[in-house]
């Protein structure tokens, strides 16, 4: 389909978008232009991200490929660092990516995540720290921006320590617009109802920004490899 998000004959020209159409009604249909819908940072090889017990790829519910094809194939950081990736999206029927002009108006549409689109981010091993205490530069977070650089943690409180051994598990945050379906899992101080719902100009970010600072590493990514808004 064509749309022309700010209007007949202002703006952009009108372009194709890839729409699903159902009982929740429609939906435009984007994939992030990563494979796997995800990126992934690590320490290192012989700690990676996915050291503690329950680093599937579970929370994806189009994977079906080995945790190393994952780290070898997805964009990946290795080290003690802070990355910061933009992130590009593409039609999955066309396969073309979006211009900064064609993605900017569709955020301008005040956009909703289909309740099976979450925003994924997970920590593995974060050491017990809280990066946005300011307390240590220690452990991981995960952060998204919009375009004007508006920042949101996607990663609140501490996950705990692990180690390939035990069988302590990751800690995820799964975000939504839709409050009731933001909730947390695994290893982590955040309960399921403290988090909020994710606001309209996070749900297709423009960066995302990696710590990892010990052992272990760090996920983004998207629940589903067709993104529904």
């Amino acid at each position: 389909y064509c749309i022309d998000p700010d209007g007949d004959g202002s703006g952009i020209d009108a372009f194709k978008v890839t729409c699903n159409f159902g009982p929740e009604g429609g939906w435009i249909e984007l994939t992030l232009d990563t494979t796997f819908n995800m990126i992934v940072d690590e320490f290192s090889r012989t700690t990676p991200w996915y050291m503690c017990a329950g680093n599937d790829l579970s929370p994806f519910t189009f994977a079906d490929q080995s945790l190393e094809s994952v780290v070898t194939s997805a964009a990946t950081t290795i080290g003690n660092n802070e990355e910061i990736v933009p992130l590009f999206y593409k039609d999955p029927s066309s396969g073309s990516r979006f211009t900064d002009a064609q993605i900017n108006a569709i955020r301008g549409l005040g956009l909703e995540l289909h309740r099976s689109s979450r925003i994924i981010a997970m920590t593995s091993n974060d050491a017990n720290a809280d990066w946005q205490l300011g307390t240590t530069e220690n452990g991981h977070e995960v952060l998204i921006y919009t375009m004007d650089g508006e920042p949101m943690l996607l990663t609140p409180g501490t996950g705990g320590s692990c180690s390939s051994t035990t069988s302590t598990p990751a800690a995820f945050f799964y975000w939504s617009t839709n409050s009731s379906v933001s909730v947390s899992s695994g290893r982590t101080d955040t309960n399921d109802t403290t988090l909020s719902a994710l606001p309209s100009q996070f749900v297709l970010p423009a960066f995302v920004e990696t710590k990892v600072h010990s052992a272990g590493g760090v996920m983004f990514g998207f629940e589903r490899q067709n993104i529904r808004v």
